[in-house]
C-alpha cells in the first residue's frame, strides 16, 4: 500500500509542477445516487462530494488532483447510532476531456481511505481493510461555463469487498 500512496504523490507533484496553459481553478461537485455491488446488498443511498483543483492542458483537456467524501447510508434506521454509515475519502488524479461546447467525460483514479478503517461492528468484513483502488468514469453536460449535470459510476475495491455507485449530482466551477 506504501507503493500506491508514493506512486500517487509522485503524481501529485508531476502536474502540478507542469507548466500547463492556463489554471482553470477550483471545482465541487455534490452527487446522490444508489449502491451497487457489494455494498448494494447494505446499503440504500449513497452521497458524494468531491473537490478539484484542474488545469487546461489543451483546448479540450484537464487535469488535476481531487479529494472527496463518500457516505453510503442505509435507509431504515431507527435511531441515529443504530446504523454505522459506510464512508470512504477517495484521493484521486481527475482528467476530462470536452467533446463538444455542451458534453464531457472524464476518469478518476485513485485510492479511497475507509472512513470507518474496516472497522463495522460485527459486520463480518476484513477488519484490516483500510481502503482500495478507486474508480470513477464521469460524464457531463454544461449548461453554463461553469455549471454541469454529472452522471458518474465509482468503484472502490477493496480486499474482500467492493462498494459502488451510480450517481447523479451538480459541478460547480469557482
Amino acid at each position: 500500500m506504501k507503493s500506491n500512496w508514493l506512486c500517487l504523490a509522485v503524481f501529485f507533484l508531476f502536474c502540478s509542477s507542469l507548466n500547463l496553459n492556463a489554471q482553470e481553478g477550483f471545482k465541487f461537485e455534490a452527487n446522490v445516487g444508489v449502491p451497487l455491488a457489494d455494498s448494494g446488498d447494505f446499503y440504500s443511498f449513497a452521497l458524494q462530494g468531491n473537490f478539484y483543483y484542474s488545469w487546461q492542458v489543451s483546448d479540450k483537456v484537464y487535469i488535476g488532483p481531487t479529494v472527496g467524501v463518500i457516505y453510503l447510508f442505509e435507509e431504515d434506521t431507527t435511531g441515529a447510532f443504530d446504523s454505522l454509515p459506510a464512508f470512504y475519502i477517495p484521493i484521486a488524479a481527475s482528467g476530462r476531456v470536452k467533446l463538444n461546447t455542451n458534453w464531457a467525460a472524464g476518469f478518476d483514479l485513485g485510492y479511497a481511505i475507509d472512513g470507518n478503517l474496516g472497522t463495522y461492528f460485527g459486520s463480518g468484513f476484513e477488519e484490516d481493510s483500510t481502503g482500495g483502488i478507486y474508480l470513477r468514469p464521469v460524464i457531463g453536460y454544461y449548461f453554463k461555463e461553469k455549471l454541469a449535470l454529472i452522471a458518474s459510476y465509482a468503484h472502490i475495491n477493496q480486499k474482500h469487498y467492493k462498494a459502488a455507485s451510480l450517481s447523479l449530482g451538480v459541478n460547480f466551477w469557482f
